[in-house]
């Protein structure tokens, strides 16, 4: 099946190398989501918004961890100079993700409770001691991803998501009568399946043999950046996109927090599929574009492929997120679609840029990433303790998604200012895509302006979906057309 899968691919190959590579790991990684998402409606009637928001404050916790799992080194893997380096890079960032774990399990059992006690979220304690494996699983298969995208192997990277996320189904669905700890175990597991996948052909290549702790010594002398300021800058973004489970279930409820899982999960989905994975081809690509003057073409092409694929889907949350969500995922769950309504645009931002913040490390420019990191984690943290001081759960969830959005969107800029382009390339490509998705999604504005009944709704939905797939198969035929 899956070679069936990847020969329709071949077939259909466009001619760009980049976009070609992207659509290996889009392909695999929309399979994977798309598992995901026919399985979500069914989920979310087995699992309570509550097993949910405990499930969000693990995975926060976990985030926070596994960004720094192996302080950042595997992310120069694939810009590494040669076979040898890179096989060196590979064994430190093992080294340090155990010894990550370790730390994990010690905080685990020493501040564990304490932690959970002060946060009020006492009803993950009994499921804690899963977070340091999780963390290897993770730190690991993050290590054996960027191996593979060094070696432009994106088609197992592809094959492993798949795997992944059946994992994951299918011990969520098999133990569902054991409640949240099967939402955990399924995620572990999940990522299990991808590090086992991945990790035997990468230890099978790397040059173990001819290591040496000097060696390694080397290369993290020579990679020290990464630590020092990715690192930070990473766990800033990380934290700050974590924190609002965090504080959710802390200001206000578990199922608070619940609610913004779901919502996340649903709009983060299109970075996962297509934002992510055309990150990792413009990471493998970016040194090399750098080096020969080709970077920002190539970034402005990517800037513009993006907002179109994005605007139309964004626009439609906006639009109608608080009918949408429960139709698909159950009444209890429309609190989840007015959140999405806010989120819609700071997703969107984070959409278009992203995948291409590498641009910064090939240009050594990792103290302004530091800042930028900072400086949002700043705006996020402070908008949801005013927001929950002065106004509640409502005025914090829309502080924090549009501070969001302004913080991106300024980081996009600032992005293309490194490039030497003016403040004009940053802005059109948003205005297009803004006008292809207004007409994109007139049925659908139509529906609100009048106050449609369901049946109408849905109709009109269905007319608004069609309309905005076929522009995003136009924009992707064109992408691969050059």
């Amino acid at each position: 099946m899956r070679r069936g899968f990847f020969s329709l691919l071949e077939k259909f190959k466009p001619k760009s190398k980049f976009v070609r590579s992207a659509g290996i790991l889009v392909g695999g990684t929309a399979g994977s989501q798309l598992m995901l998402v026919i399985a979500a409606p069914l989920l979310t009637r087995l699992y309570s918004p509550e097993s949910f928001g405990v499930l969000a404050v693990y995975a926060s916790l976990l985030s926070l961890f596994a960004v720094v799992a192996s302080l950042r080194y595997e992310l120069a893997i694939p810009i590494s100079e040669n076979e040898d380096e890179a096989s060196s890079l590979v064994i430190l960032s093992l080294i340090i993700v155990c010894a990550t774990s370790v730390l994990a399990l010690l905080l685990v059992i020493s501040v564990g409770d304490s932690l959970l006690g002060a946060l009020n979220i006492l009803q993950l304690s009994k499921y804690l001691w899963l977070l340091p494996i999780g963390v290897f699983c993770i730190g690991a298969y993050q290590v054996f991803n960027n191996y593979s995208i060094r070696e432009k192997n994106f088609s197992r990277i592809a094959n492993a998501k798949l795997q992944q996320a059946f994992a994951v189904l299918c011990i969520q669905f098999a133990g569902y009568k054991f409640g949240v700890a099967s939402l955990i175990l399924g995620q572990i597991i999940g990522q299990s399946a991808g590090s086992l996948s991945l990790g035997k052909v990468a230890l099978s290549r790397i040059n173990r043999k001819e290591q040496s702790v000097s060696k390694l010594f080397n290369v993290a002398a020579r990679y020290k950046r990464f630590p020092i300021y990715s690192t930070w800058a990473a766990l800033f973004n990380t934290f700050g996109g974590q924190l609002p489970a965090l504080l959710f279930a802390t200001f206000f409820s578990v199922q608070a927090a619940g609610f913004y899982s779901l919502a996340y999960r649903v709009l983060a989905l299109p970075i996962t599929v297509l934002g992510a994975s055309i990150g990792s081809v413009f990471l493998a690509d970016v040194a090399d574009a750098y080096r020969d003057g080709t970077l920002r073409g190539k970034f402005d092409i990517v800037h513009r492929k993006l907002a179109q694929m994005a605007m139309p889907f964004a626009l439609i949350l906006m639009i109608a997120g608080e009918r949408v969500f429960p139709l698909i995922f159950g009444d209890q769950w429309r609190v989840a679609g007015h959140f999405a309504q806010w989120m819609a645009p700071w997703l969107y931002f984070v959409f278009v840029t992203s995948p291409m913040s590498s641009s910064f490390e090939a240009m050594g420019r990792h103290s302004e990433q530091l800042i930028f990191q900072a400086t949002l984690f700043t705006v996020r943290a402070s908008s949801i303790v005013l927001g929950a001081i002065f106004g509640g759960l409502e005025v914090a969830i829309i502080a924090f998604s549009l501070g969001s959005a302004m913080c991106w969107a300024g980081f996009l800029m600032r992005s293309y200012s490194n490039l030497q382009a003016d403040l004009k390339s940053s802005v059109v490509p948003t205005i297009q895509a803004l006008a292809w998705g207004l007409l994109c999604t007139a049925p659908l504005i139509f529906s609100k302006l009048k106050a449609t009944s369901t049946p109408v709704f849905v109709g009109l939905l269905g007319v608004t979906l069609i309309f905005c797939s076929l522009r995003l198969y136009f924009v992707m035929k064109a992408a691969a057309a050059k």
